[in-house]
């Protein structure tokens, strides 16, 4: 035993440093592989070696031998034996196991690769699945270009327009009110000396007979200022309804008696007509003013010239024109068409007013409106297109359609907007791709070919089919691609 181990530990001797060192290695290792070696017989032990037996037992077998570390570590890189040892006795060391473990690994690493690719074809396969088969169909419908030229006109009343040739159109007319005073500066003064003047609404509750009332007719205000009719007004009669009266009423303006600002009053109500005092029909007329009294002026005021007047009225329009903008802004909706020139502001009131404490100043009231005459474009369209359509081959539909609009001219009088409209188109038969798709499901080629040429309008068709080996449309209408062109 003791000797075993010590020719085990001769088998990585030291670096022999001359060629006779490196024979008697040789030497060495041949006597080693033959101790060793499993696979041969043992070789006879010198009578000088003691030999252990157990009588009362069969021989123990010789010990494995033991090796030691350094062999290991020169093996690391190649995986071979170390110099000078067999193959079998590399096999049965750690060195010889570190060989089979480099070839184990070698092994897994394959079949991880292997499980990789099976995994990227299961995931294919299922992508395949659920994506495949499929049906490519593109149709080519023949196709009708075309030009037009049209004169359109949008109207508020259709039914009023008598234009044969043109293509008539609903409209909107659209209206906004809007009034501003605004002061100004006047370079000359004048001496005046004005009365008040407003409006009444004279109301009659005092019978169903209408009562007529003459110019210079006196009335009341609450404070007991006199104002006279500045003409004629007839008040109507009160409806009676069940023994109940409603009073009637008319608008009538009237002049204070003098002059001077004592008589610009407010809006106030309580007026009477003084001539019928002391009867019943003083209670029974009566009238009110919703705007007040205003004009009552003696001393010096501001007199505007021509051109501080025009001026002036200039840039109240201005001022009106921006805030009927502003309105026109929430009347205009998305759906609706304003061309440039189908718009105009009117001034329908003017009024100017003195500055009561600066006789150079003045004030310029105004009232204006502003109109439009507007369309719907969806209607224009459709209304160009069905006249387009007229030339055509029947149950045509436009698959490309535009147009342009030229200048325009509005009849307020008669709210309506004329303009030019030049255009070009292409229509197609009539093609429902949803139908078609759900038509052609689960078709053969033979089949599949007889459904497109069935297909009214069509000019030519491709259709493909994946993947190769497919010779049916799929079952399912997600997996059909319907392309018209």
């Amino acid at each position: 035993m003791v000797e075993l181990k010590r020719k085990i530990s001769d088998i990585v001797p030291r670096r022999p440093s001359s060629a006779k060192a490196v024979a008697s290695k040789q030497s060495l290792d041949g006597e080693v592989r033959k101790e060793i070696s499993p696979a041969r017989k043992a070789p006879k032990k010198k009578e000088s070696e003691p030999i252990e037996t157990k009588r009362s037992a069969p021989p123990e077998p010789k010990e494995e031998p033991v090796f030691l570390i350094p062999p290991i570590r020169e093996m690391r890189i190649d995986g071979g034996p170390a110099p000078g040892v067999e193959a079998t006795q590399a096999a049965n060391s750690p060195v010889g196991r570190a060989g089979f473990t480099g070839r184990y690994r070698g092994r897994r690493r394959v079949l991880r690769v292997g499980v990789g690719v099976l995994a990227i074809l299961i995931a294919a396969g299922a992508g395949a699945w659920f994506t495949l088969p499929k049906a490519v169909i593109t149709l080519t419908m023949k196709k009708y270009p075309m030009t037009f030229k049209e004169t359109v006109v949008a109207a508020a009343d259709p039914g009023t327009v008598s234009a044969p040739s043109a293509v008539v159109v609903p409209g909107e007319a659209l209206e906004a009110r809007a009034n501003l005073t605004l002061p100004f500066a006047a370079r000359d003064t004048e001496t005046v000396s004005a009365k008040a003047t407003g409006v009444l609404i004279v109301y009659n509750s005092y019978g169903s007979a209408p009562q007529t009332l003459v110019r210079n007719t006196r009335f009341e205000s609450p404070d007991k200022k006199i104002f006279r009719l500045d003409r004629q007004v007839t008040v109507p009669g009160a409806r009676v309804e069940g023994g109940r009266i409603t009073a009637s009423s008319v608008e009538a303006p009237v002049t204070a008696e003098e002059a001077g600002e004592v008589y610009n009053l407010p809006a106030s109500s309580g007026w009477r007509i003084p001539g019928f005092r002391s009867t019943p029909r003083y209670d029974g007329f009566y009238a009110e003013t919703k705007s007040g009294i205003k004009g009552g002026f003696i001393g010096e005021r501001a007199k505007p010239s021509t051109t501080e007047l025009a001026d002036a009225r200039n840039k109240l329009m201005e001022a009106l024109t921006g805030a009927l903008e502003s309105q026109f802004l929430i009347i205009l909706s998305d759906r609706f068409t304003a061309l440039p020139g189908s718009r105009r502001v009117t001034l329908v009131e003017e009024n100017i007013s003195q500055d009561g404490e600066d006789p150079h100043a003045f004030h310029l009231f105004g009232e204006a409106v502003m109109e439009q005459i507007v369309f719907e474009d969806p209607m224009l369209r459709e209304a160009l297109v069905a006249t387009a359509a007229r030339a055509l081959p029947k149950e045509l539909v436009a698959k490309d359609f535009s147009y342009t609009v030229g200048t325009s001219t509005p009849d307020f009088a008669k709210r309506t907007l004329t303009f030019p409209v030049n255009g070009a188109g292409v229509f197609t038969a009539p093609f429902n791709a949803d139908a078609f798709r759900a038509s052609v499901t689960g078709k053969g080629e033979a089949d599949l070919k007889a459904a497109v040429l069935a297909v009214p309008g069509v000019e030519a068709a491709k259709v493909s089919l994946s993947p190769f080996f497919v010779r049916s449309v799929p079952t399912d209408e997600t997996k059909i691609e319907v392309t018209v062109e």
